[in-house]
Formats: structure tokens, sequence, C-alpha cells
């Protein structure tokens, strides 16, 4: 029986299932297999040596909850990650300030003379002043 389910999910062809279920037998008959044992397998399905010491490293892994305890630790492994994203309360604070920018900017531009804005990007506001004075 695997006792690592992600192992089983990781494979994607049936040369690898093959290849996932023979490492499981071979590892439950011995602790360790030898160079030549890995070297058997990927002969046998058409895999890289490298492919096989992952696959058998996979399996050698347990599965492990997030949310259990840090080996030596009183924290969760979850509490180890960092996440760099914003929290939304950054991102209110970026989407405020950036609508009190827009707003000033606005009302800047509505203070210069008809030459000034188009000088400063703004052509078609100076086009409509042009046409009404």
């Amino acid at each position: 029986m695997l006792r690592n389910a992600a192992a089983v999910r990781t494979v994607t062809s049936s040369r690898q299932k093959s290849l996932l279920f023979a490492l499981t037998r071979m590892l439950a008959a011995k602790a360790e297999l030898s160079g030549t044992d890995r070297a058997y397998l990927a002969r046998r399905f058409g895999v890289s040596l490298a492919a096989v010491v992952r696959m058998s490293m996979r399996i050698g892994a347990r599965d492990r909850s997030l949310d259990a305890a840090a080996p030596g630790g009183d924290f969760r492994l979850i509490d180890t990650l960092a996440d760099e994203r914003p929290g939304p309360e950054d991102e209110t604070l970026a989407a405020d300030e950036a609508r009190h920018r827009a707003e000033r900017l606005a009302a800047a531009l509505a203070t210069l003379p008809a030459r000034g804005r188009v000088v400063s990007g703004e052509p078609a506001q100076a086009g409509k002043e042009k046409a009404e004075g």
C-alpha cells in the first residue's frame, strides 16, 4: 500500500504508473535500492536514471499537512510560509491614494490655461475650450 498519495498524483503516463508500482514493490522488499536496481528499472520502463531516483525519493517521503506542528517547535508549518502579496488594508490604502492623486491632478489641470493643457498632454480638453472660446 502506498503511504504517499502525492506520489500517485504526480505520475501522468502509464509508464510512470508502472514504474511507481514497481518501485513501491521493490522498496517494500528492501529498504534501499542499489544502483543496479535503479538502472534495471530505468531500462525496463524507458526512463532516465534521474527519474527513477526522483520517484523513489517521492515514495520515501511522507505526505505532511501544513496544519501539523513543526518538528521541534510550538508552531504549525503553515505559520512559516510568508505571503509577500499586499494585504487587503494595503490594497485599500493604495487605491485610496491613487484616487486622491488622480483627483488632485485633475483639479490642477483644470486650473491651467488651454495652452498649458496641450503641453501637459490634455489636447482633447484644449480643443474643446478652443471651440467654445
